[in-house]
């Protein structure tokens, strides 16, 4: 009868193999996870570490061998496949030579003394003290479709080749605890290989991960291993079939990973349903390289939550083909370009040929950079090196903050070589959309690769047939330093008008310039303590809102289509580059102050029920009405009804229109300053039946019966007072039969006194 099979006798067995393999060349071994010692495979919980024979190989149950690896000096080459090395601890025969320098799979086949030799048949790429990385490697397969999944505890550092993951009978594997190492042999066939649902909260160091089956989500939580030398979330996320990578996801929910070499390439998932792809919900990545996604297909990326994404080398969507179509949606979390020493644009959107697009609906996008010479700190570029029709980046803002220095359309991959090097996408398109959240621009940036500096803002590099458009709709784009634009802007009403800002993040003032035209039924929202410059022609059709600092119209600079201007109480409209023919708006609405001559064709509503607004010369078109709001009372005060400070010439054109609109109650007697004016006042009103109000003419409105008074020496109970000024004023007088009652009783009084 046949002794019971125990742990003791694979141990036995496991030192027989031992002592075999220490005297034969040992090759890569494949270990499958055996929690229930079957010798072939199976599934259920258990430990991985390295004093439990859970694993199957060569149909034995046995101890896992971890990969071992080890790295020494080459003192001098001899011969044509031996090395003599400086020492030969941790090497044995079967380790696999880990280097360019040798064809992949190279082994060691022989160790006497300190001279290795090697399969490979030359040592030509062995430069004497060069250091040579030498590795012993398995791999690990857990999953064996017989029994129920569970929980695999690793304990320490388990070191493979690679790490197949492949589906137990029922439920999803869940890997935990200790660390593992997987090491980048397999190259782009991925050293993870993912045929099922699998959680892995272990720290992880690993290069290259393919999903090999439709439909799989593999998710990590645990972090990377500190100071690993391939990194610990490193190289390409990618399918084995275009298929199956549109359906496949990388969850990464927690833990710090740090990428090594070139970076990292994500190629899979839905860009178009929006579905699958990398999603990144909590934790961080640092990458020590390049982050792409959707450089070899199309591919989708996702980060949300308290996800941080801190990239120092360069960041691409869509690459390479026009097939190739990359989406990155930002809805929540944290992305930090931080690049100061490359010469690659650190943020691109379509690159190549490449289709990109850029979706931040909550979270921080910062692009931050130097912008010295020889660094393209700073930058994103949308549709980069782009030289066919179909080649197009389009950066959609609807929430969250996004600052960059330069937002470059149709510009190149790179701000290095010669004068003028980035400045070309020949073909394709670049979008922004804009509807929410808020844009900040504005810095030092290298210009071209002669090293010579601009102050960023929005630019057009393109050249042939490439196009660019930008549809404003609300959101708020601000400057961190001053910027300018020569580009045209559509501007809608999607989400409101677009603001901008001329302020930085912290409120200090900056300045905004822009010299093309802004077209479309939108209008615009100017806050911030600086000035925003308009030097086009533009035909918006929308209203002007001056809710703080200055909105000032350079001598070419046109608003004649909007809808109106409205003035905030620290608002300024500045016209004066228009000289004394001055500039006319429809509407002026508000409290505020205007520099310069302006005129009014259609209606002058001053203040915020009520308000006061100031004038450096003002002239009410004949067509024009000005509505005055008063409240009145027993004792009216300043601020009590509208007030116009002109300090300078007041001007009426025949058929200027006063029209009182009563907000309160008001006492006969009480006066009301319409205008303060400081030089001279020209033409009278109508009232709102078109009759003309001459000088000391009375008329109905507002309830009430008036007065008007164009050359007072005194201002009303709402103020106005200003030096040297004259005053156009109203005064609530009784009407008749009032006046008579009034009479009646004050003579009766005199006679009750006698």
């Amino acid at each position: 009868m046949k002794p019971p099979h125990s742990r003791r006798s694979v141990f036995t067995l496991a030192g027989a193999i031992a002592a075999c393999l220490a005297t034969h060349p040992a090759q890569a071994a494949t270990f499958t996870w055996d929690p229930a010692l079957n010798a072939t495979g199976s599934d259920g919980g258990g430990t991985w570490d390295n004093a439990t024979a859970n694993w199957a190989s060569a149909g034995l149950d046995t101890l896992f061998s971890p990969s071992a690896q080890t790295t020494t000096n080459a003192a001098h080459t001899t011969g044509t496949n031996t090395i003599t090395v400086a020492s030969t601890a941790g090497l044995a025969v079967g380790q696999m030579l880990s280097t360019t320098s040798f064809a992949a799979g190279t082994t060691i086949t022989d160790i006497t003394g300190n001279v290795v030799t090697l399969s490979s048949n030359s040592t030509a790429g062995i430069g004497n003290g060069s250091a040579i990385h030498f590795s012993f490697n398995h791999d690990a397969v857990i999953g064996n479709g017989s029994g129920a999944a569970g929980t695999i505890t690793v304990s320490g550092n388990q070191a493979v080749d690679s790490l197949l993951l492949n589906a137990a009978g029922s439920g999803t594997y869940t890997l935990s605890g200790g660390s593992i190492t997987v090491s980048s042999r397999n190259g782009s066939a991925g050293a993870i290989k993912v045929n099922a649902d699998a959680a892995i909260s272990s720290a992880m160091s690993w290069k290259n991960l393919q999903f090999q089956t439709a439909g799989k989500t593999l998710t990590l939580s645990g972090g990377g291993i500190a100071s690993s030398a391939n990194g610990s979330f490193n190289g390409s996320v990618s399918g084995s079939t275009a298929a199956i990578a549109a359906a496949s996801t990388l969850r990464v929910t927690g833990g710090i990973y740090a990428t090594a070499g070139s970076g990292n390439t994500i190629n899979i998932g839905d860009q178009a349903a929006g579905t699958g792809g990398f999603q990144f919900s909590a934790g961080t990545i640092n990458t020590g390289g390049s982050f792409q996604i959707a450089n070899d297909r199309s591919a989708y990326m996702e980060m949300t939550g308290t996800s941080v994404l801190n990239s120092t080398g360069q960041i691409s969507v869509g690459r390479n083909s026009n097939t190739n179509l990359g989406k990155f949606v930002v809805d929540g979390g944290t992305v930090n370009s931080t690049a100061t020493n490359t010469t690659d644009v650190q943020v691109q959107i379509g690159r190549g040929n490449g289709v990109g697009t850029l979706n931040i609906k909550s979270g921080t996008f910062s692009v931050i950079g130097n912008g010295v010479a020889g660094n393209s700190g700073g930058i994103m570029v949308i549709n980069s090196n782009g030289t066919t029709a179909n080649a197009s980046g389009t950066v959609n803002l609807t929430g969250g903050t996004t600052t960059l220095k330069e937002l470059r359309f149709n510009g190149s991959n790179k701000s290095s070589g010669a004068a003028g090097a980035d400045a070309i996408s020949s073909a394709g398109s670049a979008t922004l959309n804009m509807s929410g959240g808020t844009l900040y621009i504005g810095g030092t940036v290298q210009s071209d690769g002669s090293g010579a500096t601009t102050a960023g803002g929005i630019v057009n590099r393109g050249t042939g047939t490439s196009t660019y458009a930008i549809s404003l709709s609300g959101g708020t784009i601000g400057a961190n330093a001053n910027w300018s634009s020569s580009l045209n802007m559509a501007l809608g009403t999607t989400n409101g008008n677009i603001t901008f800002k001329a302020a930085d993040a912290t409120n200090a003032a900056r300045n905004i310039t822009l010299g093309g035209v802004l077209s479309g039924s939108g209008g615009l929202t100017k806050s911030g303590g600086g000035t925003l410059t308009l030097n086009g022609a533009n035909t918006y059709g929308g209203a002007t809102a001056i809710n703080e600092g200055t909105l000032a119209l350079g001598a070419a600079g046109s608003i004649d289509s909007s809808s109106g201007v409205s003035l905030g109480s620290s608002g300024t409209f500045d016209v004066s580059a228009k000289g004394p023919g001055g500039y006319t708006v429809k509407n002026l609405t508000g409290s505020g102050t205007v520099i310069g001559s302006l005129s009014v064709s259609s209606q002058l509503a001053i203040g915020n029920s009520p308000g006061t607004a100031t004038f450096n010369s003002l002239t009410l078109g004949g067509l024009s009405t000005y509505s005055y709001e008063l409240n009145g009372g027993i004792s009216p005060a300043v601020g009590s009804a509208d007030l116009g400070i002109v300090l300078g010439d007041l001007t009426l054109l025949d058929g200027a229109t006063l029209d009182l609109l009563q907000l309160g109650v008001f006492t006969s007697g009480n006066k009301f300053t319409l205008f303060a004016y400081t030089g001279i006042l020209s033409g009278i009103f109508q009232d709102s039946g078109a009759v003309d109000l001459a000088d000391g003419a009375s008329f109905t409105d507002a309830s009430g019966e008036w007065v008007i008074d164009y050359d007072d020496s005194s201002a009303g109970l709402n103020g106005g007072t200003t030096p040297s000024a004259r005053y156009v004023t109203i005064t609530a007088v009784p009407e008749p039969a009032t006046a008579l009652l009034a009479g009646l009783g004050l003579l009766g009084l005199l006679r009750r006194r006698r």
